[in-house]
């Protein structure tokens, strides 16, 4: 049974011919992600700041109320980035569940890369220095690292 906010949803979605991804738990992916954030406009300065106010209280509140759960990289995002992006660009574009998930096979690969290293912070830093090394564009200098063929003669 659908309530008002879900039926409403449900109108909005489906005039702007958008449709839910049986095989994403009925997100919006792709093109339809597209078709909503392509006429945005920056976010002005109080909303930047009312952002900014909700990410700081919600990151204060939920490790209190709920101090058994851990807290994952997406809590960290939510709590840090998305106020820091929104400061700077007065947007959070990039900040979508979408993207955040694009991550995983990244860090996966990474994860494998130094799963050798004993020690699980160090590993970590590894992982996190390696994917930050791969996806800063300001460091014009990096170039993957090209694949040696040995001729054997």
């Amino acid at each position: 049974m659908k309530g008002p906010f879900h039926r409403r949803l449900d109108s909005v979605l489906e005039r702007m011919n958008l449709k839910r991804q049986v095989y994403h738990k009925g997100a919006l992916v792709g093109n339809d992600v597209a078709k909503i954030l392509h006429p945005s406009t920056p976010l002005c300065r109080h909303e930047v700041a009312f952002l900014a106010v909700r990410c700081a209280s919600f990151g204060h509140w939920f490790p209190i109320n709920f101090p058994n759960t851990n807290l994952l990289q997406k809590f960290h995002v939510l709590t840090f980035h998305v106020p820091e992006k929104a400061i700077s660009k007065h947007t959070v574009g990039m900040e979508a569940e979408h993207c955040s998930e694009s991550i995983h096979p990244v860090v996966n690969r990474l994860e494998r890369t130094y799963a050798t290293t004993q020690n699980t912070c160090d590993c970590l830093a590894l992982v996190v220095k390696s994917q930050w090394i791969q996806s800063n564009s300001t460091l014009t200098n990096f170039r993957k690292p090209e694949a040696t063929v040995k001729v054997l003669r």
